[in-house]
Parts: structure tokens; C-alpha cells; sequence
């Protein structure tokens, strides 16, 4: 149930990382288990924000240098951090894909918010391949010199088709904002057919070197300005957005969770499975009085599956086939599943 959010911007710093690290942060803050993975310049990166010197870099844990709990660091109960220090080498397209490949090994797995480089390196790739959501983070400088213009459009070519949430940082009046906004959504979506939409701008704020003095999140230093409401409507936009997702595919995940077990209970003198009688009945119980309730969508996913987690744990060796949900879901990742 890892939801992966790959914030990239164009060449000049238009605020990536302060984006990503303050929405990784409000994650937090609401409650989900989130990993802020750094994959950009480690000179204008996390290190430099907060003066720490990590013993692993998010490099040495894409090449299999270190383990998920050497390279995190713990930035309280619900955020965690992989950075690339000073010395860290540059993490390539190889790097990077073997880096997604290793994500379930996280602990806290929610949301993974990627910090991808600047600009459209090929090193983008298997990132954007594993993003559920991109967003690109763009300045109204760049708007007005056409650079976001370049960016947009490389950025559409390695996405193939996936679509792109545009964001205007430091945005200059709500009126002149929107009106860039349309410019955007005009020229690449309804002119040459780019799946984007300017999704969110967030105001220009002059305490945000305060934050980097004070070594804090922006949004702990100044949650009252407008720039901390407008990371707060974006985040809780990131999480509505993966609620929608989950919950429409919800039925189908418990009809075949609930037929995988059935097969199961039926054929156990055959797989010789461990569980007993009475932790299948339970399991199958809390899968119908999901699917008999009058609007399935409404369960609360996230309860839901703790609950069965917490059964599975019991029993490890459920001897379900595979989940049949168009082969690109698995509601339980951290379960390995026997064929």
C-alpha cells in the first residue's frame, strides 16, 4: 500500500526540496508513516538544512551498501529520512532502480516522497516509473523566461503518459498565479495534448530562510502563514487522491482475497498449511461483513488491513495463489504469498 510521490523542478532551484521535505513532513503530522527519500544535490539537500553528517547515503542504499536501518534516519514518530551526504557518489539510473526495488524493506511505507534530481536526467526514470503521483515544481520566473516550457515538455517525453501535477512555488498575487496556471494548462494540455494540469501554487513567503537559520520544517516555524495553509491543502490533495485510488479497487481485492482462502481452507490436508480452522473462519468472517456492507468503498482501508495483517501474522502460512487484481496490486506486501 505504498504510495511513492516524485517531486522534480527545472534547473535554478525553483523549491523542490522545500516542497517535498514540508508536504513529507504534514504527512507525518496526520499520521501516516512517511520516508522522505533524497535522491538530488546533496549541497543544497538535507545535510545542508540540517547541518548532519548521515553514516549512509541514500546511494549506498540503492547499491546494497548498507541496510533500510543503517540509512534512515528517524526524524520523529511518523517521518523518516534517506539522504545523500557530501561525499555520496551520484545516483544513476541503475541506482535508481535498484533503490525503488528495495522499498518494501522501509518500515514506514504510507507514502515514500522522492526528491528527484533537477532538470530531465535519464537517472528520472525508474522513478517516475514508480511514482503513483508526479509533480513538478516550477518558479513564475521560469513561466515567463520559458524554461518551464522545455522542462514540462522533456519531463512529459520520459513519462510516457503519465500524468504530471504541476506546481507554481513562490507564486507572485492569486490573480497573476491563476493566470499563469491557465497559461500552462493551455499550451501543453489543450495545445499539444500533455496529460498536466497546474495543480497548486504556493505563495512567495519571506520567513522561509528562517526555517533553514532555525534548522526546522517551514511548517513548524510558521504553520499560520498562507504559504503553510496552501502545503497543508496540498498534502491533504495528495492524500484524498490516494483514499480515491485504493478505496475504488477495494471490492475486488476482498472478493479475491475471500475466494484464495476458501481454496484454500478446502484443499488444506493438501498444502498441509499451519493455520487452524478457527483463524480462517475469523478471516473469512471480517472479509463478508466488508463485502455485505451497502457501500464497500466507504470501508476504512487502512483499519481494514491492519486488522487482517494482524490475523496473517498468525498465520504465515495462508497458502493463498495470488491476489487477481489486474496484477498490479497486492494489498499485502510484506505477506509472500505460495503459489
Amino acid at each position: 500500500m505504498c504510495e511513492i510521490v516524485a517531486f522534480t523542478g527545472g534547473q535554478g532551484a525553483p523549491g523542490r526540496t522545500f516542497l517535498s521535505f514540508n508536504i513529507a513532513t504534514i504527512l507525518g503530522f496526520m499520521g501516516f508513516g512517511v520516508t522522505f527519500v533524497e535522491l538530488g544535490n546533496s549541497k543544497t539537500g538535507m545535510c545542508s538544512y540540517f547541518g548532519i553528517e548521515p553514516l549512509h547515503s541514500t546511494y549506498d542504499f540503492a547499491a546494497g551498501l548498507c541496510s533500510a536501518e543503517e540509512a534512515v534516519i528517524h526524524c520523529g514518530n511518523n517521518l523518516d529520512l534517506i539522504v545523500q551526504s557530501d561525499e555520496a557518489s551520484i545516483i544513476g539510473e541503475r541506482e535508481n532502480k535498484l533503490l525503488f526495488d528495495r522499498l518494501d524493506e522501509l518500515q514506514k511505507t504510507d507514502f515514500i516522497i522522492a526528491d528527484a534530481p533537477e532538470g530531465v536526467p535519464d537517472s528520472l526514470i525508474p522513478v517516475l516509473d514508480s511514482a503513483s503521483n508526479v509533480l513538478a515544481v516550477i518558479t513564475p520566473e521560469q513561466v515567463e523566461a520559458s524554461e518551464s516550457f522545455r522542462f514540462i515538455r522533456n519531463l512529459a517525453d520520459i513519462c510516457r503518459g503519465k500524468h504530471i501535477h504541476v506546481i507554481l512555488n513562490r507564486a507572485p498575487a492569486p490573480e497573476l498565479a491563476e493566470i499563469m496556471c491557465n497559461r500552462l494548462e493551455h499550451d501543453f494540455a489543450r495545445m499539444l495534448g500533455i496529460p498536466m494540469d497546474c495543480a497548486w501554487f504556493v505563495p512567495e513567503e519571506p520567513s522561509v530562510p528562517e526555517a533553514r537559520d532555525a534548522r526546522v520544517p517551514f511548517i513548524t516555524l510558521n504553520p499560520a502563514s498562507e504559504t503553510s495553509l496552501k502545503l497543508v491543502q496540498l498534502a491533504t490533495a495528495i492524500e484524498f487522491a490516494t483514499r480515491e485510488r485504493y478505496q475504488g479497487r477495494l471490492r475486488q481485492v476482498l472478493q479475491a482475497l475471500l475466494v484464495d482462502l476458501q481454496r484454500e481452507n478446502i484443499g488444506r490436508e493438501k498444502t498441509c498449511c499451519a493455520a487452524g480452522l478457527e483463524e480462517y473462519h475469523c478471516l473469512q468472517k471480517t472479509l463478508m461483513e466488508a463485502l455485505s456492507a451497502d457501500e464497500v468503498d466507504s470501508v476504512d482501508f487502512r483499519n481494514f488491513y491492519r486488522d487482517v495483517r494482524e490475523i496473517m501474522e498468525v498465520s504465515r502460512n495462508l497458502g493463498f495463489d495470488h491476489i487477481r487484481c489486474n496484477g498490479d496490486f497486492n494489498a499485502f506486501p510484506g505477506v509472500n504469498f505460495a503459489p
